[in-house]
């Protein structure tokens, strides 16, 4: 039987959603949205302080786990703002994040 829990981070008017399954032994990360920007960092009283999603990647980090799947609803700022300053601030290895899905219609094009 499957354990799954799901962690809605404090995102204000923005979405950041991990889930975390355990099935048979194993342990899977997913990570959906990243909330807006200041989810991963703000400037509280002049200094930069972690958000929600920091502190959420360093935890995972510090337990030596990965996001198996990140999943990008859209573009909105207030769900891809906090990847993109992740991403600007310390990009992360495929060893960390392993899959990302995006649905917009920019990232990539087939012709037939």
């Amino acid at each position: 039987m499957a354990e799954i829990q799901v962690e809605l981070l404090k995102a204000s008017y923005g979405d950041c959603i991990f889930i975390n399954i355990n099935y048979d032994g194993k342990s899977f990360v997913i990570m959906i949205d990243g909330g807006p920007s200041y989810s991963y960092r703000h400037k509280e009283r002049g200094r930069m302080k972690p958000g929600a999603l920091q502190d959420k990647l360093d935890e995972l980090k510090s337990q030596g786990k990965a996001i198996d799947l990140m999943i990008i609803t859209h573009v909105d700022e207030d769900h891809i703002g906090g990847i993109k300053a992740w991403f600007e601030h310390d990009f992360p290895t495929s060893d960390f994040v392993r899959e990302i899905w995006i649905n917009d219609d920019i990232v990539s094009h087939r012709k037939s």
